[in-house]
């Protein structure tokens, strides 16, 4: 029997050869002309058509929005209501394959995978599908709990042991680290603390192990990804957590153990900022943190996390490479601002640096122009291109004092014109990344009391969201030389849109993630936008890392510019959804702030 499908398209590839053959078995083939319609808004739809030739149009409305061609389906997800939402017109002569309808929710419910090609709903569509790269074993991998790592049994003792009962028990029980009830207080003792004690000429015999255990436990619920232990080994630049469950400890998570079941290597990233005694010490940490990122994409590493993960890294350098170039007596003085996408947590491949400093009001140490100007030079070096805007601490407009800052918001706030709108929407997405960051809080609240209650700054902040809106996408998606901006079209929809509103709301959050939960929670978006919101960005900003990384490797500079027909048809669908969801909380600016389209 000749193979009506080719197993290698979706939503075709995740069906055994069994279901394939009964899908098959239930298939006719069958002629449309050109001119014909096979699918009218509001008719039944009993069945799906899968385009083996031709060329078959979609419009909503007047509008076209999409042209599909072999192997392409025709609306699958409305198979599951039973109803047409757009036409369907035969552009040139087609030949199809015509499924039944009972034989597709058949096999959707039998296999879950299969079936999450149809969902209506764009976020379990989105967070079901676009992980496709993961398979098997890494699929299971980065999904697991911590509950599922190989965890060590916790080696409990008194509070009257010494140090000595410690180190045998140690060595008893080949751990590298005992938990010690003292009262209320629980502590931990480790190798580390044993090799300082005996440095330091102390008793081991009589020093009692609760007199310097230390307290300050960091701990990571059982239930927890694996992925979420890693970025907590990371951001304390710690050896091992203590795994609790409903509160009580029920296991210790040793970073080598975890290493073993979650081999890539950030800790090694990490150890080496904390090293580093010099730039040229950094630069290896730098060059290993590009190859984590293109090695966790390669194994299909939730984007979220791979941002995570690299936005705690790049802190972590860029504190090291702070602590090593300004003057120690200026650190409790100033603060480093990141600015942009890396404030927000959100940029993953470093494109330019947006930081600013802010110097507290009374400071009267050495100049930090030299230090700022090498702060900036030494980014570069390590791989972070210099901002082309000038938006870096170098630049006098982005390092003044506290109040001076302070008078400049209150100018971008009095002349709301486009350039001062777009430092504003800098500042919105500010984060400390070193030095004091108690300076920053009072600015920020600044920011909100200026904008509170302000509709026509907030209207004229918002506008960019209509001004830079890109014409209908969808009937460009399948072309073969149309490009789209990724950034322009899809990412900065859903970013700006959250911003605002998010400012609107008094909200302070800067991660798009955390101004979607606040947003739900105030009712300002609904639940079902918030979810699809969040799925949107997270596929939109994989296409972004994946051209990335592709540019990359053609050694040529980093662009937004995507072509669709290079992608795969569940990728230009899933893109459909994506830029879909951003149109829409496109809409819900625009009706929000009273914007006109341009």
């Amino acid at each position: 029997m000749t193979q009506f499908f080719n197993d290698r398209h979706p939503p075709f590839d995740c069906l055994s050869p069994a279901e394939l053959a009964r899908l098959q078995a239930s298939a006719d083939i069958e002629f449309h002309p050109a001119g014909s319609v096979l699918i009218e808004p509001g008719a039944t739809v009993d069945a799906l058509f899968v385009l083996i030739k031709g060329v078959i149009d979609e419009y909503d409305g007047s509008e076209l929005v999409a042209s599909y061609r072999e192997h392409d389906n025709l609306d699958g997800r409305a198979l599951v209501t039973g109803t047409g939402s757009h036409r369907y017109r035969v552009h040139e002569d087609a030949i199809v394959h015509r499924i039944p309808r009972d034989a597709v929710l058949a096999l959707m419910h039998a296999n879950p995978l299969f079936g999450a090609w149809f969902y209506q709903d764009v976020a379990r569509r989105l967070a079901a599908l676009a992980q496709q790269p993961m398979q098997g074993e890494l699929q299971s991998l980065v999904t697991a709990r911590v509950a599922d790592a190989p965890l060590r049994q916790p080696v409990w003792l008194a509070a009257d042991a010494s140090v000595l009962d410690a180190a045998q028990a140690m060595k008893t029980s080949r751990s590298s680290s005992v938990l010690v009830r003292d009262g209320t207080r629980t502590g931990l003792f480790t190798q580390s603390d044993l090799r300082d004690l005996v440095i330091d000429g102390r008793d081991a015999a009589t020093t009692r192990v609760a007199d310097v255990a230390r307290h300050a436990l960091i701990t990571i619920d059982a239930d927890a990804h694996v992925a979420d232990a890693l970025l907590s080994l990371t951001r304390h630049t710690i050896q091992r957590l203590l795994v609790t469950q409903d509160g009580d400890i029920v296991g210790v998570l040793e970073q080598i153990d975890l290493l073993a079941y979650f081999s890539n290597h950030s800790y090694l990233v990490a150890a080496q900022i904390e090293r580093a005694g010099s730039i040229e010490a950094l630069a290896p940490a730098a060059a290993r943190l590009r190859t984590l990122i293109r090695l966790l994409h390669a194994q299909g590493m939730h984007t979220r996390l791979i941002a995570s993960l690299v936005t705690e890294l790049n802190a972590q350098l860029q504190r090291q490479l702070f602590a090593l170039l300004f003057p120690p007596e200026s650190h409790a003085h100033v603060c480093v601002l990141a600015l942009g996408s890396q404030g927000r947590g959100e940029q993953i491949l470093p494109t330019d640096q947006d930081n600013a400093l802010i110097i507290a009001d009374d400071y009267g140490g050495p100049l930090l122009e030299d230090a700022s100007a090498r702060y900036n030079a030494a980014l570069a070096d390590l791989g972070y291109p210099r901002c082309p805007g000038e938006v870096m601490l170098c630049n006098p407009h982005w390092q003044q004092r506290q109040a001076d800052f302070s008078r400049r918001l209150d100018q971008l706030v009095a002349t709301p014109d486009g350039e001062a709108m777009l430092e504003l929407a800098m500042w919105l997405d500010a984060t400390p990344v070193a030095g004091n960051a108690t300076l920053w809080p009072p600015l920020q609240q600044q920011i909100g009391a200026l904008c509170h209650g302000n509709d026509a700054l907030l209207s004229r902040l918002a506008l960019p969201i209509v001004q830079f809106a890109t014409p209908p996408l969808f009937s460009r998606l399948f072309g073969k030389t149309d490009r789209i901006d990724l950034k322009k079209a899809g990412i900065f929809p859903v970013v700006h849109g959250l911003r605002v509103l998010a400012l609107q709301s008094g909200i302070v959050a800067t991660g798009s993630l955390q101004r979607i939960d606040a947003l739900v929670v105030r009712r300002v978006l609904t639940t079902d936008l918030g979810r699809d919101a969040a799925e949107a960005l997270a596929f939109l900003q994989r296409l972004q890392l994946r051209l990335g990384l592709e540019r990359q490797l053609q050694h040529e500079p980093a662009s937004n510019l995507l072509t669709p027909q290079a992608l795969t048809q569940l990728e230009r669908e899933l893109l459909k959804d994506a830029l879909g969801v951003a149109g829409r909380l496109r809409q819900l600016v625009q009706h929000r702030f009273h914007l006109q389209q341009f």
